[in-house]
């Protein structure tokens, strides 16, 4: 598959995964565990955009042409903030509202964060040489686990 259609088609199952989500259940969590878990997917994900910084920042994992590796704020832990953003938000959204269909798009939004952020890192590999040591020393999606 031709990379850029490969890109698009993961940011449209993303955003079609994240829409069912939103759009079958309240977007606000309504028990108190469930709040403080979303809050903090809130505030994972902005630490991770401003760490990143508007200019670099791009939904498809396609590079911006003056790119450069982010290795500070949450990328210190894990590689992938946004989607660990992304992840939990939802998470805790299918959890507070649960029905199967809703368990069962979160878990397609897994699988192609999952394959998305693989292809990302093929990419981020062939642009930094210093990538292969980052990821020696960081996570995935997880701190300290995954």
């Amino acid at each position: 598959m031709n990379m850029r259609l490969r890109s698009y088609f993961y940011v449209a199952m993303q955003l079609a995964a994240i829409g069912f989500i939103v759009c079958t259940g309240p977007i606000l969590a309504s028990r108190l565990w469930c709040k403080v878990v979303e809050a903090g997917g809130l505030v994972l994900g902005a630490w991770a955009v401003a760490t990143m910084g508007l200019r670099q920042l791009r939904v498809a994992p396609d590079m911006a042409a003056q790119a450069r590796l982010v290795v500070n704020g949450p990328y210190r832990w894990i590689r992938h903030p946004m989607y660990a953003a992304v992840l939990l938000i939802t998470a805790v959204l299918v959890a507070d509202n649960f029905t199967w269909w809703r368990l069962i798009v979160w878990l397609v939004l897994l699988l192609n964060l999952l394959a998305k952020l693989h292809y990302e890192e093929k990419l981020l590999l062939g642009r930094f040489p210093d990538y292969t040591t980052y990821r020696q020393r960081t996570k995935q999606l997880i701190p300290f686990v995954f």
